[in-house]
């Protein structure tokens, strides 16, 4: 015979019956390990966090790729050659950001550099600059 259905409403009664162990009088850590109700501390060394990019070309125009890790954006600053410096590109959560701007009649090398955003402001490092050459 089939095991018997499990009546709807599983996930609140598991979470008030998690929330009751631990506010047992006897309940600690291990405990809670032991039943696996504990999880894991994610830490962001804000300091030291550093954007790792890359760039590749797709019909032309560059597209900066880096990995998300635990920031939630990455603000992409680019500079086109024009004599404006690093400008902002955009403050991407993708992990995969195209860059749209036209691309310039003459050879150019463009350049990206970057810098994690955890809760709307800027942590960690700015990345090492990243180029690539494109038009013509």
């Amino acid at each position: 015979t089939p095991p018997a259905v499990v009546p709807p409403g599983i996930v609140p009664r598991l979470i008030r019956l998690v929330a009751r162990i631990k506010t047992a009088r006897n309940y600690d850590l291990g405990i809670g390990r032991e039943l696996g109700i504990v999880g894991t501390e994610h830490t962001i060394d804000v300091i030291a966090a550093t954007p790792r990019l890359t760039v590749t070309l797709n019909a032309g125009h560059p597209v900066i790729r880096w990995t998300k890790g635990l920031a939630d954006d990455l603000e992409i600053l680019a500079d086109r050659g024009d004599g404006r410096g690093f400008v902002l590109l955009t403050i991407a959560r993708t992990t995969r950001v195209p860059d749209p701007s036209p691309l310039p009649h003459t050879p150019t090398v463009w350049k990206y550099k970057a810098i994690y955003r955890l809760k709307d402001e800027r942590i960690g490092q700015w990345s090492a600059e990243v180029s690539h050459s494109v038009g013509g």
